[in-house]
């Protein structure tokens, strides 16, 4: 329970603070309880989720590990472990890609043709390394680490 308890917690965090939080100031003035209100509906929402799944599972324990490994492969191997370089903007094209081309593939019931990790892997590395050359990416070294040290504290967003 600990665990689920955890895992409940940093995906309603990250929800509130980075994807919320990117469009709508979740700690405005005079409102600083909105981050734990965002925080508290996203462990209501992913609780939710993670029981609807649970009580109806589309797929065996076998299945589910082999797309939890397929999704981390498409999210993480170009962004951290090819260190590939560029921004957030090359990241989230990864992850999107990744993520649309190892659902797509998995709907079109192509995995008995070819394992769906190659070809959305493929289609990470791809969309990250067209992001990153596209010259937009370049940061500068103190700014990547002003916008490290953003994540970490409750204050505004740098400006680029």
């Amino acid at each position: 329970m600990s665990s689920l308890d955890s895992v409940l917690l940093v995906a309603a965090s990250v929800t509130a603070r980075d994807l919320i939080g990117r469009w709508r100031s979740p700690a405005g003035p005079g409102e600083p309880d909105r981050v734990v209100r965002w925080t508290r509906l996203g462990v209501f929402a992913f609780a939710g989720l993670a029981a609807a799944i649970a009580l109806n599972p589309p797929g065996g324990i076998v299945e589910w590990t082999i797309f939890s490994g397929s999704l981390f492969a498409v999210c993480f191997v170009p962004t951290i472990l090819l260190r590939l370089g560029g921004n957030e903007t090359a990241a989230l094209a990864a992850f999107a890609a990744g993520i649309a081309v190892l659902c797509g593939w998995l709907a079109a019931g192509l995995d008995e043709v070819v394992h769906e990790v190659f070809p959305a892997l493929f289609a990470s590395v791809a969309a990250h390394m067209a992001i990153s050359l596209s010259g937009d990416v370049a940061a500068d070294p103190a700014q990547a680490d002003s916008q490290v040290r953003h994540c970490f504290d409750c204050e505004a967003a740098p400006d680029a």
